[in-house]
């Protein structure tokens, strides 16, 4: 089981390597794909109105307001609001990860990366098992 997991962890380190298919700066990053695509531009307005309807009494005294955390991951960002009680409040919350749950949501629901995603890794399973 042990050879299996590093087989796996291999083919994944390479794939985020530089150069590699799932390198952020490489030749297949979205931002790289989709730059001047103006269906991709339809997509992203379409999340961010999604993402903007989730939440509602984001009004205060006729003002809008926003709240932007930013942090490590468990670093407590969202808890810190609601122990405050600011979501909803008049106060908007901008959530890095929740938008990108909505940019990956539609990247499955399109099959953007169905070619990746359903790479066989070592232990028999696919890149789309580890998503």
């Amino acid at each position: 089981m042990a050879d299996l997991r590093a087989a796996t962890a291999a083919v994944l380190e390479r794939m985020c390597a530089a150069g590699g298919t799932l390198d952020r700066g490489g030749a297949t990053a979205s931002h790289r794909l989709y730059a001047t695509d103006p269906h991709r531009r339809r997509t992203v307005d379409r999340i961010i109105e999604r993402y903007l309807a989730e939440q509602h009494n984001v009004v205060l005294e006729g003002r809008f307001c926003a709240i932007a955390t930013a942090g490590v991951p468990g670093a407590g960002k969202s808890t810190s609001i609601r122990r405050h009680g600011l979501a909803g409040q008049g106060w908007r919350v901008l959530d890095a990860d929740r938008v990108k749950d909505h940019l990956i949501r539609d990247a499955l629901d399109t099959g953007i990366y169905r070619s990746i995603l359903e790479i066989e890794l070592s232990d028999g399973g696919t890149t789309l098992g580890t998503c």
